[in-house]
């Protein structure tokens, strides 16, 4: 079952929440619930990018630690290549 909620809005804010609901291809009704979906789940863009990464790692078995040093290495090696005296 659905409710409807009507809440006033200054013309400025519903130019604005239009502007954002273009940029994402929605219409103002699908971008609001969207986004107050997205809040009260406590869910997040980063989340959502993240997702089919944390997935392929929990499938791979590898533990928190080797994960880590995977990390660690991958790090140091941009460091170094950022680091290192050019010819």
């Amino acid at each position: 079952m659905s409710q409807t909620i009507e809440i006033p809005l200054p013309d400025d804010i519903l130019l604005l929440l239009d502007r954002k609901a273009n940029t994402h291809g929605l219409g103002r009704e699908a971008y609001v619930h969207s986004v107050l979906e997205r809040d009260l789940r406590g869910t997040s863009e980063l989340d959502a990018i993240l997702a089919p990464i944390r997935a392929e790692v929990g499938q791979s078995g590898m533990s928190d630690e080797e994960l880590d040093q995977l990390f660690r290495e991958a790090r140091q090696e941009v460091w170094e290549s950022r680091n290192s005296p050019r010819p």
